[in-house]
């Protein structure tokens, strides 16, 4: 996941599982600094497939589901 804000960049990479009965957190938590707002999230799916975000806010939560065809 990749949130673009400005010339600035922020990257982060979810992972998946955790061990027996347990899972990491589905969330991601980005700190864009002083922006108040954001210009878009790109998020590349685990079977390649890139979806784009439209910006919004800074200081929100939120929640993308992926991209039905």
């Amino acid at each position: 996941v990749i949130v673009s804000a400005g010339e600035r960049r922020w990257q982060r990479q979810l992972k998946g599982g955790g061990s027996y009965l347990a899972a990491h957190s589905p969330r991601l938590h980005f700190g864009l600094g002083p922006a108040e707002r954001y210009d878009r999230i790109d998020i590349r799916w685990p079977d390649g497939k890139l979806q784009r975000v439209a910006g919004g806010a800074a200081d929100r939560r939120v929640e993308v589901k992926k991209a039905v065809p």
